[in-house]
């Protein structure tokens, strides 16, 4: 064991410790979700780059020779730095932390009225990506129709947590989940499945023991996500089986080690574009995206990013720099824990929805789709669903 995998592994070890120490003692917690994540895309890169006889894989070997170029100081600022973050976070989201069960808000009062229109809604989506399902890579990959099925899972999340859990049509909105769920899985999906399964177990399960079939349902979830990756790339053959449980960290990790090679060490930086992703957020039809659009890389800094995704190391050093990033994840954290304790029932529906996002998609996608989908989706259009049901609802009582 070479010392930073003894660092890395003591990393874990203590953020778990102070998780449970700072009240948070219960798994279906952001904190746990932050842990995870951390540990997921930050430390087992680390982890598999020190000891790569044991993981090698000739996909990473690629990968392998960016990790080698980053040096031992480098390493030891990493595993530091999300430490760091963590303390920060955890101490944010612990100091407006209540403790104790959710009180969930009554739910809206007219939302039977939905049901209809979600269901026409869903079909028309459907409909519109019947090409695209069950191709593997066979066919092209369409973004368009795969960010409309995204959309659509989001949605009907944000109905679910905004009709209440003991409500016939809470059903109805769980089977139109469970097919949008399986049609996003053959286009390779993967990440809004993940969400929507580490909202609802927040939305259901909040400080309390998780029952036994519940934790069997998410590894049976878990393992069929494997076996469509496995699928979509080319069958399943068992010697690929290691390259889909690390191929999300590596890679990933990918802008994160390219990153601390190519560019400085960043106290603080201007934010340009975190704020650009809350502008970006907004329906297409509003603004014209390719010309506003501010991206890291348009910023100045340098990094690889052979799949697409992008380290949280690198949204945050861009946008914030050390200094600044710390700052952001108390904020976080507050705002989170603030979230969960309001009595408005769209600010909780942010809540669950964050949740989602936190353990995956906050760590490996770009500020633009974690804001798009926590802001945009999580809370906005709950807010708007809201406001539209106290408008019907004194229209009835008026007619009434």
């Amino acid at each position: 064991m070479t010392i930073i995998t003894f660092l890395s592994l003591c990393s874990i070890f203590f953020m778990l410790a102070i998780g449970r120490l700072s009240g948070n003692k219960k798994i279906i917690s952001p904190v746990y979700f932050f842990i995870f994540g951390m540990s997921f895309y930050f430390i087992i890169p680390i982890i598999i780059g020190e000891h790569y006889n044991l993981f090698s894989n000739v996909f990473f070997d690629n990968w392998l020779l960016t990790y080698n170029q980053v040096n031992f100081s480098d390493k030891i600022l990493i595993i530091t730095f999300c430490f760091l973050l963590f303390l920060c976070f955890c101490f944010g989201f612990s100091l407006f932390n209540r403790g104790g069960k959710i009180k969930l808000v009554a739910p809206i009062s007219t939302s039977s009225l939905y049901v209809f229109p979600i269901f026409i809604l869903s079909v028309f989506i459907w409909n519109m990506g019947k090409a695209y399902y069950f191709k593997g890579y066979s066919v092209d990959y369409n973004s368009e129709i795969m960010g409309k099925l995204a959309t659509l899972q989001i949605l009907l999340l944000t109905f679910i947590f905004l009709t209440g859990k003991k409500n016939v049509k809470n059903y109805i909105y769980y089977s139109f989940i469970g097919i949008n769920s399986i049609l996003l899985l053959s286009m390779g999906g993967r990440m809004y499945i993940i969400l929507t399964v580490f909202s609802l177990l927040s939305f259901h399960y909040n400080n309390v023991s998780l029952q036994k079939k519940t934790i069997v349902y998410v590894i049976i979830s878990l393992f069929v996500m494997v076996f469509v990756g496995l699928w979509r790339l080319d069958g399943v053959k068992f010697d690929l089986v290691s390259y889909i449980i690390f191929a999300e960290p590596v890679y990933t990790s990918f802008s994160l080690f390219s990153f601390v090679i190519h560019n400085g060490f960043d106290i603080l930086n201007i934010p340009l574009n975190f704020f650009n992703s809350f502008l970006m957020s907004l329906p297409s039809f509003l603004i014209d995206k390719n010309e506003y659009l501010i991206t890291v890389k348009q910023m100045g800094f340098n990094y690889d990013s052979p799949l697409g995704a992008t380290s949280l190391y690198v949204s945050l050093i861009a946008n914030f720099g050390y200094l600044g990033s710390l700052f952001m994840m108390f904020i976080f954290g507050s705002i989170l824990s603030l979230s969960r304790n309001s009595n408005r029932v769209y600010v909780q529906c942010f809540y669950f929805i964050s949740c989602g996002v936190i353990p995956f998609m906050f760590f490996r996608d770009a500020f633009g789709i974690s804001i798009k989908v926590m802001f945009f989706n999580g809370l906005i259009v709950p807010m708007f669903v809201c406001i539209l049901d106290g408008i019907v609802k004194k229209a009835i009582n008026h007619r009434v």
